[in-house]
């Protein structure tokens, strides 16, 4: 979807109304994905820092539960997996 057409806020609805798991790439990056996306956001974590958060959610959720995740590209802002 486009920038700014809610895609986040959609997955965050998924998960608070219907119980669903969330993964948010770029709320974890700290970085919207945009290009403006870092304005306002707290320092971005290192790749490092950035794949090890990741892993560890991906580690806890349930395989009986669905799964969402936004779509992104290879880097949000300056992290990467």
């Amino acid at each position: 979807g486009r920038t700014g057409s809610g895609k986040t806020d959609l997955l965050h609805a998924l998960r608070d109304e219907f119980g669903a798991q969330m993964l948010d790439l770029e709320g974890e990056a700290h970085h919207r994905g945009s290009t403006f996306g870092a304005l306002g956001r707290p320092k971005q974590p290192t790749s490092e820092q950035y794949e090890n958060t990741l892993a560890v959610q991906w580690a806890n959720f349930r395989s009986d539960v669905p799964l969402f995740i936004e779509d992104e590209g290879a880097h949000v802002g300056r992290v990467g997996v």
